[in-house]
């Protein structure tokens, strides 16, 4: 019990539970359910890219919702527990089947980071070439 008060004092809320596998599964879900919300907002976003959708302005809107809430796409799903808990999750299921929605998150993270990979690439060669020409030019000299 005082382990809990101490807990407390963190202002980490505690919620006990009747054996590990429930606390353990907690965290593993939890991570799932975030890997999810990331991957919907990378699936959201190409299918934005694919039909010239406004992104930014599409999330906004859907956020004005009271139970939505889009997340910003980034870099892909990274850190160490989202991707390991997830894999965890799908491994460890005792179920028929392994999760159909998880494994479809994992493609679509796959996806998402090629696209962004593809596109890092593409505007590298475009800055390169910009910098070719405007070297051509004799942009290359500084002014003082």
């Amino acid at each position: 019990n005082d382990n809990l008060n101490s807990n407390k004092n963190l202002g980490i809320p505690l919620h006990p539970v009747s054996n590990v596998e429930i606390a353990e599964i907690t965290k593993i879900a939890e991570n799932a359910d975030r890997y999810l919300q990331i991957a919907f907002a990378e699936d959201l976003y190409l299918y934005c890219q694919a039909n010239s959708i406004n992104f930014p302005e599409l999330r906004e809107a859907l956020n004005t919702k009271w139970n939505v809430n889009i997340l910003e796409p980034r870099d892909g799903i990274g850190g160490h527990c989202l991707p390991k808990d997830t894999n965890m999750f799908l491994q460890s299921s005792q179920s028929s089947g392994s999760s159909k929605i998880l494994t479809a998150a994992i493609e679509v993270d796959r996806v998402y980071r090629k696209y962004r990979q593809a596109r890092s690439i593409a505007s590298q060669q475009i800055s390169k070439q910009s910098l070719n020409s405007e070297l051509r030019r004799g942009g290359s000299k500084v002014h003082y």
